[in-house]
């Protein structure tokens, strides 16, 4: 559901009386799933708020703490923020977190009213950290309030799930990433603006990811390079190769890997009779057009999970991130001339 049907949602258990202790927010990455928990959070430590919806105005007192992260009865475990330097080298959450979870929970709130933690990436939870929070979950105490927001549900354990009041969030749609974008980044170009919410996927956060990285000139170049196939200007292959072996060649590579993958998703969802491409870069429907009836959704498949297992073997040892691109090439040409 969007957000607010899922706003509406949580205002109906609030005004029904039954509270659940704890809520499973999931849905794609980017599409503010922590933005309606810190909502939910503020408006609960508020005691409630404006009939109909969860808003609480900017200049609330609880508003304002919440936003700083200085509110007594708020634990907030996430990738942002003060709590987040406690977690493990490999970015997990741990079981020390969630101790300190349950250990606010322990006590009687600091303001006489309820007690809110807000666990942002619940996929993240080792094994310890999660067997330690469903502890938690089996006797939750009074007047406390868990809201755990991931992207990946199925890492989350399903006994911590069935605890859980689950709530899914959708992707927006094209218009309202659109709308978001232009409200919190004015300053992009209005042509650029619909080309990243094509990109994003319905995720405001991935298509503000996406212009602040440099994705969506990444990908028009990707896609020119391929539109004129079988025929491949090597120099060019060559030259985006080369850039991968830079200072910042890792970070060029992992964007570039983002956005072949964006690229094979697009044109397979195509193939696969869900929808016509809505061009990200020039030409973007037209390649889709010619190389999917000429190769088939069965062997650009293959092709990408072989793709796939190089780009993954090739980071994980370390490998040559050139040779990666130059055969994501070559393979396509190789392909595309078979067809022609």
């Amino acid at each position: 559901m969007g957000q607010d049907a899922a706003e509406a949602t949580l205002r109906r258990a609030w005004d029904g009386g039954r509270f659940p202790h704890a809520w499973l927010l999931h849905g794609p990455a980017g599409i503010g799933k922590a933005t309606l928990a810190f909502r939910l959070a503020r408006f609960v430590l508020a005691g409630g708020g404006p009939d109909g919806g969860l808003r609480l105005p900017p200049e609330h007192p609880v508003a304002r703490r919440v936003a700083a992260l200085a509110h007594g009865d708020l634990l907030y475990l996430g990738p942002e923020g003060i709590d987040a330097e406690r977690a493990s080298a490999r970015g997990d959450i741990t079981v020390d977190e969630v101790r300190r979870l349950a250990a606010m929970f322990a006590v009687t709130a600091a303001e006489g009213g309820w007690r809110v933690a807000l666990l942002d990436g619940a996929e993240r939870m080792n094994a310890n950290a999660q067997n330690a929070l469903l502890k938690l979950l089996e006797e939750p105490p009074r007047r406390a309030l868990l809201v755990l927001t991931t992207d990946r549900p199925g890492r989350v354990l399903p006994t911590i799930r069935s605890r859980c009041r689950k709530l899914a969030l959708r992707p927006l749609a094209e218009d309202d990433v659109v709308r978001a974008l232009g409200e919190v980044a004015p300053q992009l170009p209005a042509e650029q603006v619909r080309d990243l919410a094509r990109l994003a996927g319905g995720s405001p956060g991935r298509a503000l990811a996406l212009a602040e990285e440099g994705g969506l000139a990444l990908f028009a170049e990707l896609v020119g390079m391929l539109a004129k196939l079988p025929a491949l200007d090597l120099v060019r292959v060559h030259a985006l190769a080369e850039r991968m072996q830079r200072s910042a060649g890792e970070a060029v590579f992992r964007l570039w890997l983002d956005m072949a993958e964006l690229w094979f998703q697009r044109l397979c969802r195509h193939l696969a009779g869900r929808g016509s491409v809505g061009e990200a870069a020039a030409g973007e429907a037209a390649v889709a057009e010619r190389l999917g009836q000429g190769l088939g959704l069965e062997r650009l498949l293959e092709l990408w999970e072989k793709f796939a297992a190089s780009a993954s073997r090739a980071d994980a040892l370390n490998l040559d991130r050139k040779q990666v691109v130059l055969n994501f090439f070559l393979a396509l040409q190789r392909l595309a001339g078979a067809t022609a």
